[in-house]
Formats: structure tokens, C-alpha cells, sequence
């Protein structure tokens, strides 16, 4: 298993509407390709949160032929789409995972 993470921090005015763009725009775009196994958004606790709360999405992936192909295929748009949609009101990073048990 390959996870995906996601890692955000948004203003707190844009919070609830980007986690609403998340679940309702983003999840089945992804999971429709066949390649994502599932997402899930969790909010990260002990944070400094005066600007805004910080989420990590979670991206799952069976193999790595499915994390490939949306490493070349979906991300570039995603994160695209998701730099025009909320620049000004979030900074994100990501990094990979693989399960070791």
C-alpha cells in the first residue's frame, strides 16, 4: 500500500468551504480514474492554528503501477486546479508512504 499525503494549512474564513471541495469535488474525481483506492482528510492536532487549521489528505494506493500513473496523469491537474482555486488562502506540501506491515 502507497499512501499519498497531502499536507494543507487554510485560512480559517476558507476552511469549511475547502474541506467541502475536498469531499464533494476532489474525492470522486479521484476515485472515478480507478486508480485511488480511497481519501480521507484528517485534521492535524497540537498545531498552531491563529491562521487556520492544518489537514493532511491520505491518498491510498494498492500498487504502484496505480500510484504511477496518477503521479503522471492526475496530480499535475490537481494540483493545478487546486493552486488556482485557493491561492492566497492555503499552503500545501506532499510526501509518499509506503506500509511496511
Amino acid at each position: 500500500m502507497i499512501v499519498h499525503n497531502i499536507t494543507t494549512k487554510v485560512l480559517w474564513a476558507a476552511s469549511e468551504e475547502w474541506i467541502r471541495w475536498q469531499q464533494e469535488t476532489c474525492f470522486p474525481k479521484l476515485l472515478a480514474t480507478g486508480l485511488c483506492e480511497d481519501c480521507r482528510i484528517f485534521h492535524l492536532l497540537d498545531q498552531d492554528e491563529t491562521e487556520g487549521p492544518t489537514y493532511t489528505i491520505q491518498l491510498f494506493f494498492n500498487k504502484q503501477e496505480s500510484y504511477d500513473a496518477f503521479l503522471l496523469e492526475i496530480n499535475p491537474g490537481l494540483v493545478r486546479d487546486a493552486d488556482q482555486r485557493w491561492r492566497g488562502v492555503s499552503v500545501h506540501f506532499s510526501t509518499a508512504m509506503r506500509l511496511v506491515n
